[in-house]
């Protein structure tokens, strides 16, 4: 053999064929003794040989009875320790010399056929798992279970894509015989050297094998459970490679599995506590894969959620409370509890930094309106937690989650920066539904303590992150209107002074920041008065977990007027700081659902006659320079130029005329006056926008100088479209 290993060195490559197949039967006869010495000398003869790079392939060449010796040798169950780890390191390094030989030669014996595959990785696997040799001490190139993850590390990088399914499967069969899914440790150590070898643009695939493994692990909640875990941890090792359609695709299988282990009933309290877990893990899991995403993506994942969670058309708020929405069944209920879990972990991952990004309005509507979930204050304080990671921009949360007043601000260290325009934009457009669910929150009666907390906090975040003047001014009006609520409303007495507490710290953290010395004033002074005869009115006791009902008033008298903010000096303090006070006037709760409601009914049904009413510029600002077009906000849609050609029969049209007067008569019957109003006056705002932004730009333009020769003519001076009245646009505008 000694002579066999230095003619192999020595013989020229494209000579090699001649001894090659007389040098292999050497090797199978030394193999195929019995005396270990024999098979240590043939394996190593074989691994020489497999480091030579031969020029040509030989097609006949077949190792399949070199696979199965070494995998034999890897198994080897000698009594003595020593030798038992000789003969089985000289299996694993057979099997490395096999694929190191095969894998660089596509045309030779298929290395990553599933009959090969199906003996090399169990045999490695076997030996990274085997705990009898503990007590030994080994060199690392004596030590089989250093040799053998060696070994499958080298195995794994050289796959490809078409191989990734060849080099897994044995893995998940081999855990499955073995029983190693609970616990998962030795899984998990298998599964990162994977997903740490292979090339990180293929890890994906073992993400998609693991799932398909999970499909056939529906009886045991354990094991999917374990293989949740898992993906869990992996995932992240993967985000490289499953930005784009996979993460999608990753969740919907998630929320399938999530549906389903909600679904499963029984009475058996061990299977029900399994279930339970399985469900932990699958959120814990969406959300790990929500941390690898970038933000946008995020977003989107939020959106997927969304469109899963049941009962989308019972969330909306009856005004008069006296007819109750539909009522969800528990499966429902349950599924919608996680969802939302689903959801508060991925926000929690996500890094918010303008408000129309972060609260899109097919996101914020829904979102807002998950907020009037009636029987259950949990999952309402669910939905205001993920309010507070979508909007809090400055990372104030964490000292705005407590509702209390500081001797001093600056012991809250909270950081305060400018506002935006797209934000203001965005409270502009969208505070109104904020103001009128966080107000409808409040009057729920099976409020907890933590839920009006959480309104605390999202009215404060609000105000930091978009609190300029008019805003400010919204902010107060709604303070007050809230106020009222607790002094009107049929809530419980210990509502009615959290939600005083809530107020009075509200109205202080504004006094304190916008620095008005006589807002401050008033506040001290209710609040030295509370302090004296209505401790229960302030913040540290009426938000004390540990009250009984004896802590409070019996008599709701007690929260007489002398307690409460006065509107007036307020509004002084806010005038003598030269805030606009006009606005608190207007009315601060406008239901959202009735302030569109024509509008979206509009939108909804556009026809050939509305098609007719749209014109396209094509000359104006599209032909002045430096200039950004603005776009009429009416669309046209697919669905108006199918009307166009296929115009309603004389019978749609009347049945649709009389549906058209027939909401526009309920909306009026029911909706009062002065909701009426503040949608006309929301619309006035909206025509007035563009005037008032012409008005504007105006006003920043220089001025034309007079130079020696005299006052420039109008004719030489370029005014840029929208800096001029548009006589069409102004003409479309219906009053």
């Amino acid at each position: 053999m000694q002579a066999m290993d230095q003619l192999l060195v020595a013989c020229h490559s494209h000579s090699l064929n001649l001894i090659v197949d007389s040098f292999l039967k050497m090797v199978q006869k030394l193999l195929e003794q019995h005396d270990i010495e024999f098979q240590v000398l043939g394996t190593n003869s074989f691994g020489k040989f497999a480091k030579i790079e031969e020029e040509a392939a030989s097609y006949h060449r077949r190792y399949d009875f070199f696979i199965d010796k070494f995998s034999s040798m890897c198994h080897n169950n000698h009594a003595n320790g020593a030798v038992r780890a000789r003969v089985r390191v000289a299996g694993i390094q057979g099997l490395q010399g096999v694929f190191r030989k095969l894998a660089a030669d596509d045309l030779q014996d298929d290395i990553w056929a599933s009959t090969h595959m199906n003996k090399i990785v169990p045999s490695l696997l076997f030996n990274m798992g085997d705990t009898s040799f503990q007590g030994l001490e080994f060199r690392d190139e004596e030590n089989p279970r250093k040799v053998a993850e060696s070994a499958l590390r080298d195995l794994v990088c050289r796959a490809s894509l078409m191989n990734i399914e060849a080099i897994i499967k044995p893995v998940l069969t081999h855990f499955d015989n073995h029983e190693l899914w609970v616990p998962n440790d030795f899984a998990l150590v298998i599964l990162k050297i994977y997903m740490f070898s292979i090339q990180p643009q293929y890890a994906y695939a073992i993400i998609q094998l693991l799932m398909s493994h999970l499909e056939t692990k529906k009886d045991s909640p354990k094991i999917r459970t374990s293989i949740i875990n898992l993906l869990s941890e992996i995932v992240t090792i993967a985000a490289s490679g499953t930005i784009g359609p996979s993460v999608h695709d990753l969740f919907y299988k998630l929320l399938r599995h999530l549906r389903q282990s909600i679904a499963f009933r029984t009475d058996d309290e061990v299977r029900i506590e399994e279930e339970r877990k399985l469900q932990e893990a699958i959120i814990n899991c969406m959300g790990e894969l929500a941390k690898s995403a970038p933000d946008y993506q995020k977003i989107e994942l939020i959106r997927v959620v969304f469109d899963k969670m049941p009962g989308q058309d019972t969330f909306r708020l009856d005004r008069d409370r006296q007819s109750p929405p539909q009522q969800l069944e528990t499966n429902e209920l349950r599924l919608q509890t996680m969802l939302l879990k689903t959801v508060l972990r991925i926000a929690s991952r996500y890094v918010p930094e303008q408000m129309s990004k972060s609260l899109p309005q097919d996101l914020l509507e829904p979102l807002l309106k998950m907020c009037g979930i009636r029987d259950d204050p949990n999952s309402r304080l669910i939905v205001q937690q993920i309010l507070h990671l979508l909007i809090d921009r400055h990372q104030n949360l964490e000292k705005l989650k407590t509702v209390s007043i500081p001797k001093q601000l600056s012991d809250l260290d909270l950081k305060v920066e400018g506002t935006s325009r797209m934000d203001l934009m965005f409270m502009r457009r969208q505070g109104h539904r904020f103001y009128w669910h966080l107000y409808e929150t409040l009057r729920f009666k099976n409020n907890k303590v933590v839920n009006i907390e959480a309104v605390y906090t999202t009215l404060a975040l609000l105000y930091i992150e978009v609190g300029d003047e008019d805003i400010t001014v919204e902010l107060v009006g709604l303070a007050f209107k809230i106020q009222d609520l607790a002094a009107t409303d049929e809530l419980p007495i210990v509502h009615r002074c959290c939600i005083h507490a809530l107020v009075a710290a509200f109205l202080n953290l504004i006094a304190h920041l916008i620095d008005s010395v006589a807002m401050q004033e008033h506040i001290a002074h209710v609040l030295e008065r509370r302090e004296q005869s209505a401790p229960y009115m302030l913040s540290e006791h009426a938000f004390n977990r540990s009250n009984t009902e004896t802590n409070y008033p019996k008599d709701v008298a007690a929260l007489k007027d002398g307690f409460l903010f006065d509107k007036q000096p307020i509004i002084d303090a806010l005038q003598a700081s030269s805030y606009d006070m006009s606005k608190m006037d207007n009315p601060i709760l406008v239901q959202p659902d009735e302030v569109d409601f024509v509008d979206r009914d509009r939108d909804r049904d556009t026809t050939a006659s509305d098609l007719a009413s749209i014109s396209i510029d094509l000359a104006s600002n599209a032909s002045t320079p430096d200039v950004i077009r603005r776009y009429s906000k009416e669309e046209i849609c697919f669905q108006a130029l199918k009307s166009t050609l296929k115009p309603r029969s004389a019978d749609e049209t009347r049945k649709h005329e009389q549906e058209q007067r027939r909401l526009v008569f309920d909306y009026f019957k029911r909706t009062p006056f002065d909701e009426i109003r503040a949608k006309s006056e929301l619309k006035a705002r909206q025509m007035a926008e563009p005037i008032s932004d012409v008005f504007e730009n105006i006003g920043k333009e220089q001025k034309v100088n007079e130079d020696d020769e005299g006052f420039a003519s109008t004719e030489s001076i370029l005014f840029p479209a929208f800096f001029t009245f548009r006589y069409d646009f102004l003409k479309s505008v219906q009053v």
